[in-house]
């Protein structure tokens, strides 16, 4: 309501335009029309949407939104489908997912669990009914394999020490600030929950497969 242009789809979904700042009547009334759309084919059991015949990859992005969700559900985001959630379209182009935005709320709760960004009553299920289509899902078990888990590993076992190492005079000055003193023990367990979600989640595609 706090918000100048936006809408909402049949699912219930509330979308807000921030750009352009006042998008005009038919402004509001394309875009809306485009994204119920998209979920209408998102939504249908062979990906099309049943009215227009177009496939949910002739609405949006499919690399995109592989990308946000395998990132997005590796850090068990809290905000992930139903906050700070960013979709930008290019004239005459695709309905593209993000940029990540605001991942303040990561690497916290239960790693043993997939949420397919749908864990509140105020999820969208977009993501849900997204990894319901084969193609779909095989992509995500690729970029998985093939981006996520090697950079993860990339990151426990150098990039996260050059960090800590770049910033260690200034978490002194912090804890002499602000006397905290749980900075080493907070990037363990950040450590130690990206290992044991990598694990998990390892096993999970693993017994997808084997089904």
């Amino acid at each position: 309501a706090e918000d100048d242009c936006g809408f909402i789809i049949d699912s219930g979904d509330h979308f807000v335009i921030k750009s352009p700042e006042f998008a005009d009547k038919r402004q509001v009334e394309y875009i809306q029309s485009y994204v119920q759309e998209a979920y209408h084919a998102i939504s249908a059991d062979d990906g099309i949407n049943p009215t227009t015949g177009k496939k949910y990859s002739e609405y949006i992005d499919v690399e995109s939104f592989v990308l946000k969700y395998t990132v997005e559900e590796f850090l068990n985001f809290n905000d992930a489908g139903r906050s700070s959630a960013y979709y930008y379209k290019d004239l005459n182009g695709l309905l593209c997912a993000g940029p990540g935005w605001d991942y303040g709320g990561v690497f916290l709760g239960n790693y043993e669990h997939v949420t397919y960004l749908n864990s509140t009553p105020y999820s969208t299920d977009w993501y849900e009914k997204l990894c319901n289509h084969e193609d779909f899902l095989s992509e995500v078990e690729d970029c998985y394999n093939e981006k996520l888990f090697p950079a993860i590993e990339k990151l426990l076992n150098s990039e996260m020490q050059k960090m800590i190492d770049s910033i260690d005079a200034s978490v002194k000055m912090d804890a002499i600030r602000w006397q905290r003193e749980n900075y080493e023990q907070e990037y363990l367990d950040a450590r130690l929950w990206m290992e044991n979600r990598k694990a998990f989640l390892t096993k999970f595609l693993e017994s997808k497969n084997d089904i």
